[in-house]
C-alpha cells in the first residue's frame, strides 16, 4: 500500500486544461501536435469514454484501459465488451495477447502491430471520508455543522466504481476515515460510496493523488471543492512545472439539498507555493447543485521539489455564515521539478511513441522533424519507433534537449543499437545523440535515462545593481535551484549587445574598472554541468562621480575657512566632510553647489588658532561617491586689534567705506604657506600709495603689519591687488570694531 495521504484533498473532474503565460515551458518548447486528428489539441490525452459499459467475457481484465497503437498513434480504450478508438466504438475484429506488462500485441486477420500502455490499472489514489455532527433541532435556524476534523467516523467500508468499465472495488477506511484504491486507471472518474450513503464524482488525475474530504450529509447544506484551469486556457494538468506560474479556479459547489448562506472561504497551502488569491472572501448564497468559484494563481518552487516531481496542496475552510458550520476540504496539484525536449529527426516520415515513466504516452506519426516536451523524471523513459513498410523505411536520429544531427548520406550503420526489438531488450541510451534505421516491420526500443542532475531552465530572479564606487556596480539575485554557478553579462544600453563579464559560484559578483557617472546594464544566467539557462531580465545602475580634485582650504578669520574644488562630472551637489586630524574621522558638515574660489564653501564658528582637515564627496543621480584627498588649513589666532577697528572682507573685489575716522589699514595675505607681494591703494581727494611688502602665510599672526599712514577725507576706496594670482585679503581699518 502506498503511503495515505491525511490531509484531505478533494479534486474533482479536474480537466486537462491549463494556462499559458509567457513563462510556461509547455506553451514555449511543445507547439501544437496535429499528429491526431481525433483530437489535435491535445492528441495525448484523448476522450475517455462516458458511458459505463459492465464487464462481460470478451476481453480479459488485463486489457482494459486506454492504450496507444504504436504505428498509428491511434488512442484505443478497452473494457470488458469493447473497443472504444478515439471517439467511435469499433467493430474490429482482433485478438490480443501480452507481449509484456505494458505492450499488447494485436492480430487482425494477417496483420500484426501493437499497443502501449498509456492508461491502465497500475495506479492508486487516496481519500478521507468525513461526516457532520449537528446539534440543536431542525426547526432551529442557527443549527451548527461542522466536518468532523479528527475521529468519530471509525472503519466504514467504501465502494470506488470506475464509471468507464464498470469494475468496483471495495475498501475499509481506518479509524479516521482514510482510504486508499489500488489498481485505478489515472484520468477516469470514479465514484466513491461510502456504505449507506450517496456517490460522489471524484478524477484522479496522476498515481499517488489524493481526491480529498468527501463529507456525508443525510441533509441540508454541503460542499465539494476542485480545481480546474480559467476558461480560455490550455495545458495538460499532469504538466505543472516548477517556476511556471498558472492561473486556477478554486469551484465550490453546493451538493447539499438547502441553499447555503452567505458562505465565506479562507485559504491556506503547503510550504513552497506562492498563490495569490482575491481580496474579497465573499461567496454569497450557493444554491443545491450550484457552484461558485475562486480565481487564483498558482507557482511552485523548484527548492520545494525534493526529487523530480510532488504533491502540493491548496487548502479551504467554507463557512456557512447564516446557518453556521465550517467545512474543511483540499486539492491537489502535482508539480515537476522541470522538462525536458525530445527531438526526433528523420530522413522520412517516421511513426512512434514516447512513454513517459508515468505510463503517459506521446505520439508521433509520419514526421521528419518533431519536438516532445514532457516532465524530466528520473525513472527511465522508453521510445519506440514502429511502422515502417518496405517503401517507408528511413533513417532517423533524437537526441535530449538538443538538436540532433541529420547528415543522412554518410550514415551507413543501419544495424546500430540492434537487437533492441522488445521492451525488456531496449538499447540504454542517455543524453548523447542517437542515429539508426528503421527497416520495414521493424519496431525499435531505446531506454533513456535523463540522469539525476536537473536541467536550469529559469533564470534568476530578484536580480539588482547598485553602484558600489565611480568604477565599480555590485550585483545580486537569489540562488537558482540546482546551479552550480552564474554567468554574468553586460551591455552599454537596455536593447544592446551583452558581452559575458565573468563567472562566479555564488552572489553577490562586483564589476569593478568601471567609467565614472555613466550607466551600465546586466543579466545573470544560471549554470550546470547540463548547460546554461535563460538570461534574466536586464537591471541597471549608475557609477558615482568621481571624487572631486583640486580641493583647497584656505583660512579666513579666526573662526572661518573657506574650500574650494574642480567640478566633478555629473554631480549635482557635494557634501563636505571634516576632520581635526589627517586621519580622521571626518563627519560630513554640510551640502553645497559651489566649487571654485568665486563659489567656495565657508565654514564657520571654528576654533580660533586650530588646525582643519576636509574632504569633498559628489553626488550626482545614482548617489554619493568617493570623498577627495583632503586639504587643511589653521585659523588665525585670536587677537587684539585698536579699538574701532573695521573689517572690510572684500576679498580681491573692491570694497567702499565711507568713515572720517578711520587712520590705519592693514592687510593679511590668507593663502598659508605662500609669499606673495601685495600693493594697497587709497583714493580719496588725494591719493596714497601704500609702502610694497612681501609677506608669508607665518605673518598672518602678526597683527600689525601696517602698510600705510594715510591722511584724507570724504570717501575711500580700497583695493587689494596680487600680483602674481588670485589671493583671498583681508582689509582692516583701525578704529572701528575691537575684534576679528
Amino acid at each position: 500500500m502506498k503511503q495515505r495521504f491525511v490531509i484531505a484533498l478533494m479534486a474533482v473532474s479536474l480537466l486537462v486544461m491549463g494556462c499559458p503565460t509567457s513563462d510556461d515551458p509547455g506553451n514555449q518548447n511543445n507547439p501544437g501536435n496535429t499528429d491526431n486528428p481525433e483530437n489535435p489539441d491535445n492528441p495525448e490525452t484523448p476522450e475517455t469514454p462516458d458511458t459505463p459499459v459492465t464487464p462481460g467475457s470478451k476481453y480479459a481484465e488485463e486489457f482494459w484501459g486506454e492504450w496507444l497503437r504504436m504505428d498509428k498513434s491511434e488512442t484505443w480504450y478497452i473494457n470488458g465488451s469493447a473497443i472504444k478508438i478515439g471517439s467511435y466504438t469499433s467493430s474490429k475484429s482482433v485478438t490480443f495477447s501480452k507481449q509484456s506488462d505494458r505492450v499488447i500485441e494485436v492480430t487482425e486477420g494477417g496483420a500484426k502491430y501493437y499497443l502501449y500502455a498509456s492508461r491502465i490499472a497500475n495506479a492508486s489514489f487516496t481519500g478521507r471520508v468525513a461526516t457532520v455532527t449537528e446539534s440543536g433541532s431542525q426547526s432551529n435556524v442557527s443549527l451548527q455543522r461542522s466536518v468532523a476534523r479528527s475521529g468519530g467516523w471509525g472503519q466504514k467500508v467504501v465502494d470506488a466504481t470506475n464509471k468507464a468499465n464498470g469494475k468496483t472495488t471495495t475498501v475499509t477506511t481506518d479509524n479516521e476515515g482514510n482510504f486508499e484504491i489500488d489498481d485505478a486507471i489515472p484520468g477516469d472518474e470514479y465514484e466513491i460510496t461510502p456504505e449507506g450513503e450517496s456517490p460522489v464524482t471524484v478524477t484522479p488525475q496522476a498515481d499517488g493523488d489524493d481526491v480529498g474530504t468527501i463529507t456525508v450529509v443525510t441533509e441540508g447544506v454541503n460542499f465539494k471543492t476542485s480545481i480546474v484551469p480559467q476558461s480560455g486556457y490550455s495545458c495538460d494538468m499532469n504538466e505543472l512545472y516548477a517556476g511556471t506560474t498558472y492561473r486556477f479556479n478554486l469551484s465550490v459547489e453546493n451538493t447539499g439539498d438547502a441553499d447555503c448562506s452567505i458562505a465565506t472561504w479562507a485559504l491556506d497551502w503547503d510550504d513552497g507555493l506562492s498563490v495569490t488569491k482575491p481580496a474579497d472572501t465573499l461567496l454569497q448564497t450557493i444554491e443545491p447543485g450550484m457552484k461558485k468559484t475562486i480565481a487564483i494563481t498558482v507557482a511552485c518552487a523548484s527548492s520545494a521539489i525534493p526529487g523530480d516531481k510532488t504533491f502540493k496542496k491548496i487548502r479551504i475552510t467554507i463557512t456557512d455564515n447564516k446557518n453556521g458550520g465550517t467545512w474543511d476540504d483540499s486539492v491537489s496539484l502535482k508539480f515537476h521539478k522541470t522538462w525536458v525536449d525530445f527531438n526526433i529527426r528523420a530522413q522520412s516520415g517516421v511513426s512512434g511513441i514516447l512513454i513517459a515513466p508515468t505510463g503517459k504516452t506521446y505520439s508521433f506519426t509520419d514526421t521528419t522533424s518533431r519536438t516532445i516536451t514532457a516532465p524530466w523524471l528520473l525513472d527511465d523513459y522508453l521510445l519506440v519507433f514502429s511502422g515502417a513498410a518496405a517503401e517507408t523505411e528511413t533513417r532517423y536520429s533524437f537526441a535530449v534537449d538538443t538538436t540532433p544531427g541529420t547528415d543522412w548520406t554518410t550514415f551507413t550503420d543501419f544495424m546500430n543499437y540492434e537487437p533492441n526489438n522488445t521492451e525488456s531488450g531496449a538499447a540504454a541510451v542517455g543524453n548523447e545523440t542517437i542515429m539508426s534505421y528503421l527497416h520495414k516491420n521493424d519496431i525499435d526500443y531505446y531506454k533513456v535515462s535523463l540522469g539525476v542532475i536537473f536541467p536550469i531552465r529559469s533564470a534568476p530572479s530578484g536580480v539588482t545593481a547598485t553602484a558600489q564606487s565611480s568604477s565599480s556596480i555590485v550585483l545580486s539575485w537569489n540562488t537558482v535551484d540546482g546551479a552550480t554557478s552564474y554567468n554574468v553579462y553586460r551591455a552599454a544600453s537596455s536593447g544592446g549587445s551583452y558581452s559575458s563579464i565573468g563567472t562566479t559560484t555564488s552572489a553577490p559578483y562586483t564589476d569593478i574598472g568601471l567609467l565614472a557617472n555613466t550607466t551600465y546594464y546586466y543579466k545573470v544566467s544560471a549554470v550546470n554541468s547540463l548547460g546554461e539557462g535563460s538570461q534574466s531580465n536586464y537591471v541597471t545602475a549608475k557609477t558615482f562621480s568621481a571624487a572631486p580634485t583640486g580641493l583647497t582650504a584656505a583660512v579666513q578669520s579666526s573662526s572661518s575657512v573657506k574650500i574650494w574644488w574642480t567640478s566633478a562630472a555629473g554631480a549635482s551637489s557635494y557634501k563636505v566632510y571634516r576632520a581635526t586630524s589627517a586621519a580622521g574621522p571626518y563627519s560630513n558638515i554640510g551640502t553645497s553647489t559651489g566649487t571654485s574660489t568665486y563659489s567656495p564653501y565657508t565654514n564657520t564658528g571654528l576654533s580660533a588658532n586650530t588646525n582643519y582637515y576636509y574632504k569633498v564627496s559628489a553626488v550626482n543621480s545614482a548617489g554619493e561617491g568617493e570623498q577627495s584627498e583632503y586639504a587643511s588649513a589653521a585659523t588665525l589666532p585670536e587677537c587684539d586689534l585698536p579699538a574701532n577697528t573695521v573689517i572690510l572682507d572684500e576679498g580681491v573685489e573692491r570694497g567702499t567705506r565711507d568713515d572720517s575716522t578711520v587712520t590705519k589699514y592693514y592687510a593679511f595675505v590668507t593663502r598659508a604657506n605662500t609669499a606673495y607681494t601685495v600693493s594697497l591703494s587709497i583714493t580719496g581727494n588725494y591719493t596714497i600709495t601704500a609702502t610694497r611688502e612681501t609677506v608669508s602665510g607665518e605673518s598672518l599672526f602678526n597683527c600689525s603689519h601696517s602698510l600705510s599712514d594715510p591722511a584724507y577725507s570724504g570717501t575711500q576706496t580700497i583695493q587689494a591687488i596680487a600680483q602674481d594670482s588670485v589671493v583671498i585679503l583681508k582689509i582692516y581699518a583701525l578704529n572701528s570694531r575691537p575684534k576679528f
